[in-house]
């Protein structure tokens, strides 16, 4: 009761008296804050049902991947049939994105929430009922489709209830929750064997379980509204480093999420180290998901891009050199390497739309994330197939070789345009978004660059006058 007595008094005394003050009062500064603070626990207590959600979802989620890859290895799959499995989910993400916002228009949220986790929910029991390629191929296919359509729901209604004060931090704690639970689910690996029933019984539960808090919901449904197209050539004018950069990025971020607990196998973990070792790239993704972003606000973000990803090289080279001999420092190395290299995809956004107008960054935001889901599709395909004809290192090796191209592409950029006078801030974006998701980051970024046009322009007018 005091809290609300105190967020009531700040919004209405307080507003009230400080209509009589100058701006640059002491206590402007203050009001502002409470105001804030008051408006995003609003916002918190009318979302967290769908939070909820989103963290039982992708525990779901983040149980499956490893669980597959490391059921693949014991039932005998090469690694190249298991990255056409990988792929699968990628290929599906994809697709479901195109389709997901059409059928929410059609018949609601609620209802395509419900189908999409209910044929989720189905398509890991399949799979353990039919331990067959073709059968895994296709519904990974489906599921990464289900997924697609689940993203869509909870992103439009994170979109709906944001404002232009909300967005950013409301992203910022769907993108942690997102990391974090795909942590966590890798994590239950460790609870029964992956030859059994009992793990994809434990998956599709909490898929399923994802469900009660949406249907359960009262929060009014948003209107799914078109997404603008932008062409690729269009794009890449805009940004070539946030197009190429995102498409590679998108082979080593789906690797490293697909493939990572089927490398962890073959090399003879145990079932227990290859839990931990799939979900310690999500753990470091979260330590240095701010401070690489807070870093990228205060210098030319390309630079902070080439940086880490020139980290992230020497640490893939780092695991491929000690992958056999040195498992400590193996998980220490791919800690490190998902610290640095998960953040890069919100990084490489955010540079992306420092050069594009405002009417131009829903647009943008969303051609990006289809080109990042083309490369994720393509590289469990390639890293499958190296693994398979040269070698369990190749997995780090293909990291390492992606990671720089990225580097040597950006400095060859940095060469090619001179950096933003004014950056737009830096927001987390989930990596796994769907144009949804694209246009809630638009929405945030458009407002931040009509702010910083309106703060050049007055600069310019200060300079002519002087």
């Amino acid at each position: 009761m005091l809290f609300f007595w105190g967020a009531g008094f700040a919004s209405g005394k307080f507003q009230r008296f400080q209509c009589g003050v100058d701006r640059n009062n002491f206590l402007d500064p203050a009001v502002k804050t409470l105001k804030s603070n008051f408006i995003m626990k609003a916002l918190l207590k009318s979302t967290w049902i769908l939070l909820v959600a989103v963290t039982l979802m992708m525990m779901g989620n983040g149980l499956q991947g490893p669980l597959l890859g490391v059921r693949a290895v014991t039932e005998g799959f090469n690694s190249t049939i298991t990255g056409f499995i990988m792929s699968g989910y990628f290929a599906g993400l994809l697709f479901g994105s195109y389709i997901a916002p059409k059928l929410v228009r059609q018949v609601g949220h609620i209802r395509v929430f419900a189908a999409f986790a209910s044929i989720a929910s189905t398509c890991i029991l399949t799979q353990a009922a039919f331990v067959e390629p073709v059968t895994w191929v296709f519904m990974r296919f489906v599921t990464g489709m289900c997924m697609s359509g689940l993203y869509v729901v909870v992103e439009s209604w994170f979109n709906d209830k944001a404002d232009n004060n909300t967005r950013g931090t409301l992203l910022a704690i769907y993108s942690t929750l997102q990391l974090t639970g795909v942590a966590l689910g890798q994590l239950l690996l460790n609870l029964a064997s992956p030859s059994g029933y009992d793990l994809f019984l434990l998956t599709s539960v909490l898929i399923s379980l994802s469900l009660v808090p949406v249907a359960l919901t009262n929060i009014s449904a948003p209107t799914v509204e078109k997404t603008e197209s932008v062409s690729w050539k269009d794009l890449y004018q805009i940004s070539p480093f946030g197009v190429i950069g995102l498409f590679l990025l998108g082979m080593v971020q789906s690797v490293l999420f697909g493939m990572s607990a089927v490398f962890a196998s073959l090399i003879g973990l145990s079932v227990v180290a290859v839990s931990f070792f799939a979900s310690m790239p999500f753990i470091g993704g979260i330590l240095l998901l701010f401070p690489l972003g807070f870093l990228s606000d205060k210098l030319d973000r390309r630079k902070v891009v080439i940086l880490t990803s020139t980290g992230s090289a020497i640490f893939a080279m780092m695991g491929f050199i000690v992958f056999d001999n040195n498992i400590s420092l193996l998980f220490l190395v791919i800690t490190v390497y998902g610290g640095l290299s998960y953040p890069m995809y919100s990084l490489l956004i955010a540079h992306a739309n420092d050069n594009a107008r405002p009417e131009q960054m829903l647009s943008v935001c969303s051609g990006l994330v289809m080109i990042f889901g083309l490369g994720a599709t393509l590289g469990p395909l390639i890293v499958g197939f190296t693994m398979d004809w040269y070698g369990y290192g190749s997995f780090f090796l293909f990291l390492a070789a992606v990671h720089v191209l990225i580097s040597v592409f950006g400095i060859y950029r940095t060469t090619k345009r001179a950096s933003v006078e004014e950056r737009l801030d830096y927001v987390p974006l989930p990596m796994r978004a769907t144009p949804i998701a694209a246009k809630t980051l638009a929405k945030d970024m458009a407002r931040q660059s009509r702010r910083l046009g309106r703060r050049m322009q007055r600069r310019r007018s200060r300079k002519k006058s002087a």
